[in-house]
């Protein structure tokens, strides 16, 4: 693997940095290996970490690549909790992780996909009124899909 670059930082002061959450296609998407080969490497995404004194450490993440004069877009891409949803099917279906091309296996696959996209986004709409410094959380946290997100990633 290539070097990576060093991770961007934001000062402080950059208050109305919003988090999008990506939603993968598929559970394989999920993995360090994917994002980092088909993310990183092509220049899709660069390394950036949130700290705050709150943190038990410094968080990584991604953004978008940085655009003169815009703001940074952070990301969570393919939240690695998901990677474990493959397991679980895996499990259900006594299959081999090399094994999943059963129709069964990705309907349910899917299925699941689409059940955190819609547990996420009615967590963040009971949470909304929250605050998060001078911003609500609704509208800190957003939710997309990769085909949004990336539209050229298959």
């Amino acid at each position: 693997m290539g070097r990576h670059p060093s991770p961007t930082r934001c000062s402080r002061s950059a208050r109305d940095v919003t988090v999008t959450v990506v939603v993968p296609n598929w559970l394989e998407w999920c993995s360090d290996d994917f994002i980092d080969l088909e993310l990183a490497q092509p220049g899709l995404v660069v390394p950036a970490t949130v700290t705050h004194p709150a943190f038990s450490r410094p968080r990584p993440l991604k953004c978008l690549p940085l655009v003169d004069g815009e703001p940074v877009r952070l990301l969570d891409v393919f939240p690695t909790t998901l990677s474990t949803v493959a397991e679980s099917i895996d499990e259900r279906f006594d299959v081999d992780p090399h094994r999943r091309t059963s129709d069964h296996w990705m309907a349910l696959e899917q299925k699941e996909i689409d059940r955190f996209q819609s547990k996420l986004i009615k967590r963040i709409r009971s949470a909304g009124d929250r605050r998060v410094g001078p911003r609500f959380l609704r509208d800190v946290i957003r939710v997309s899909t990769a085909a949004a997100v990336f539209p050229g990633l298959t």
